[in-house]
Formats: C-alpha cells, sequence, structure tokens
C-alpha cells in the first residue's frame, strides 16, 4: 500500500536568453561589465556558435549562427573583471535554483578561461560558480569545430540567504585583453521549496498518533 507520493515543485524561469536578438527577450539587455576599466558586454554574430556535431547538429542552443553575448575583457589582470545580470525577485528558503547553458572561445585569438556562477548581492558572497571553463580551442571559428562548455549548476536557498537579491555573474581568469568568453545561452530557474502532499502529512499524522499511543500504554 502506497502512504505517500512525495514532493511537489514548480519551476519557474527567471532569466532565459539565447542572444539571438538586438534588443528585449533573447538579447544581451541587462547585463552589465562590473570589472576595473575598458571592458563591455556586446552581441556577436560573427563569432557564430557553430561547434558542428555531426549530420547538421549543432551544439548549444542548436541553432548555428543565432548570435552570443562577448564579456568583452578591459585590462590584462586575470580575475579583475565580471560581468552580471541581476535576477528578479528575491530568495526564499528552499527554493532550488538551477543555473545552466553553454558557452565556448571564439577563435584563435579568444580561447579564454572563465567561471560563472550566482553571487549573493546583498551579503556579497559567491553562492555556487563552475571550475574554469575553455581555455582551449581546436580551430578558427568558421571551421565549425570549437568545442562548447557546457555548465549545470545547483544552488538550495538557505537561511542566510533569504529575502536577498541573486545576480548571474562571469569572471574572466586570464591576463590578456584578447581573451574574450563567448556565452551561447544562458538560463536561470528556481524550483519552489517542495511541500508535503496530503498523503505524507498523513502519514506523519498517523505516526504522530502511533507514537502518542506508545507512550500512553
Amino acid at each position: 500500500m502506497t502512504i505517500f507520493t512525495g514532493f511537489s515543485q514548480a519551476a519557474t524561469t527567471l532569466y532565459s536568453s539565447d542572444f539571438s536578438a538586438i534588443s528585449g527577450a533573447n538579447s544581451i539587455t541587462g547585463w552589465t561589465y562590473g570589472g576595473d576599466v575598458g571592458g563591455s558586454v556586446f552581441r556577436s554574430t560573427t563569432a557564430f556558435d557553430n561547434f558542428d556535431l555531426g549530420s547538421g547538429v549543432y551544439g548549444g542552443d542548436g541553432v548555428k549562427g543565432d548570435g552570443s553575448i562577448v564579456f568583452n575583457t578591459g585590462d590584462g589582470v586575470a580575475g579583475n573583471e565580471y560581468w552580471t545580470y541581476t535576477l528578479s525577485g528575491t530568495a526564499t528558503e528552499g527554493d532550488i535554483y538551477n543555473l545552466l547553458g553553454a558557452a565556448f572561445n571564439g577563435n584563435s585569438s579568444h580561447n579564454s578561461t572563465f567561471t560563472i556562477g550566482l553571487y549573493n548581492v546583498t551579503d556579497d558572497r559567491v553562492l555556487v560558480t563552475s571550475a574554469n571553463l575553455g581555455g582551449s580551442r581546436t580551430g578558427l571559428v568558421d571551421e565549425n569545430i570549437n568545442p562548447f562548455f557546457n555548465f549545470d549548476l545547483n544552488y538550495t536557498v538557505g537561511t542566510e540567504d533569504v529575502g536577498d537579491v541573486f545576480q548571474i555573474r562571469v569572471i574572466e581568469n586570464l591576463n590578456n585583453t584578447a581573451r574574450d568568453p563567448f556565452f551561447d545561452n544562458i538560463a536561470v530557474t528556481v524550483a519552489s521549496a517542495p511541500e508535503p502532499s496530503r498523503q505524507m502529512l498523513a502519514m506523519i499524522a498517523l505516526l504522530a498518533g502511533l507514537f502518542h499511543r506508545r507512550r500512553s500504554c
């Protein structure tokens, strides 16, 4: 006999872009540069997101040349530049944030090393981050052979995060102004804190009743 069915969760998309548009949805709107000097953000349609997986199937969002976001470096100090997108709303305890997407190196002069993660703006604290991505390439951009670097990160909101504001944050890790990270697509979803089903609540009540009965004997 099944006493409970487990948990139910509803996922909400807080951010999603494949950078295929100039403005509005699926664009670079909302991204800002937070480094020292000279850096910027722009959309590229010349550095194609075109890694060919065979038979005309492409990596990333699966669309060749629809655009990417370029995090343009401005100085030569490793780790000194970052780019951010501030998520709407505030954190609720138990919610599970998922950050996923794909990045790539544009060509021979853009084999950068970088990380992406979630950042707590309110507390000035890194929540979760990828390992170093990038750092390699196998050819020029128009040869359809540069690999994607996929990321898929999860973070569960704790009591210390309640009511805080979160950001997506990309950090470059090479001391070269020509090492610009390219991102094909980025998305953040949040799943509501799990709530027990009615069967689970019934089971808890049953166990509590049995415990009380044993103590009364």
